[in-house]
């Protein structure tokens, strides 16, 4: 094979160095071209990544407001009831009072 295609053989031999440079010159700036594409689709990579990242968070926050939302709805309605519950016991506590005074009249009348 290689008996062939001598003249392609002798032409790579007669390449002088100045020709190889002038030939790896734009050789460099493809490859330098290619690792700059390379880099710039990593930050890309990495943005995608936070931009999901950051949607799970804004998921989350929005979760969790809505969780401490019905916290405080929760929180005025046991509120309401613990007022109620104690203006009963300060009613009853009168009314105890008032008892006890009706007891101690009656005994004293007896």
């Amino acid at each position: 094979m290689a008996g062939k295609h001598p003249e392609n053989k002798r032409a790579r031999d007669q390449l002088s160095s100045s020709e190889t440079d002038d030939m790896a010159a734009p050789l460099r700036d493809i490859h330098e071209s290619l690792s700059f594409m390379k880099q710039q689709l990593r930050k890309l990579d990495l943005l995608e990544k936070l931009r999901d990242e950051v949607a799970e968070l804004k998921h989350s926050v929005e979760f969790n407001n809505a969780l401490i939302e019905t916290l405080k709805a929760d929180n005025a309605s046991v509120r309401v009831e613990v007022n109620e519950l104690k203006r009963q016991t300060t009613e009853l506590r009168a009314e105890k009072v008032q008892m006890a005074n009706v007891i101690l009249d009656l005994n004293a009348e007896a």
